[in-house]
């Protein structure tokens, strides 16, 4: 059985409260923050951690939403995520970019052309973002706090039932 999450970044993995913990750090042009190596802290660590533990309990593997994919290829995305969370973390697709669509048009595309049984979408986006059949698979994050113990609990129970 294929499981998916459709996964954005900005909001889910990066809330607004670790941008601004992390502003002392060194800032890259697009804002993202650079430590160590070329893809340490993109993300808050907790988050992270809630999303493997989605993953851990579901079988779950990923499928990018994120507008980061504009700027950032497939293969440049499933290295960053292999590069730092090795094999815990599964990026198997984007979904297509059809400009000035919403992404529910975008996940729809994805999901005509490939073979999902169950699936969530890990987003802060509007539930006006997402079409009407959507909207039971739509986890809901707050941009500001990113993923909680509340959306790991909700996403587990739609993937698992």
């Amino acid at each position: 059985m294929k499981k998916v999450i459709f996964l954005d970044f900005d909001g889910v993995l990066l809330p607004q409260t670790f941008e601004k913990f992390m502003d002392g750090m060194h800032t890259l042009s697009n804002g993202k923050v650079q430590t160590n190596d070329k893809y340490d802290n993109l993300f808050a660590p907790h988050c992270i951690d809630y999303l493997k533990t989605i993953i851990e309990n579901t079988n779950a593997k990923c499928v990018v939403t994120s507008q980061w994919r504009n700027s950032m290829d497939y293969d440049k995305i499933k290295e960053m995520f292999s590069y730092r969370y090795g094999n815990q973390i599964k990026i198997i697709g984007v979904t297509p970019i059809l400009n000035g669509k919403k992404r529910g048009e975008e996940i729809a595309k994805y999901l005509k052309n490939n073979k999902v049984d169950k699936y969530v979408i890990l987003d802060d986006m509007d539930y006006s973002q997402f079409e009407d059949n959507q909207r039971e698979h739509l986890v809901k994050c707050n941009e500001i706090l990113g993923i909680t113990t509340d959306e790991v609990e909700k996403s587990i129970e739609l993937l698992n039932n």
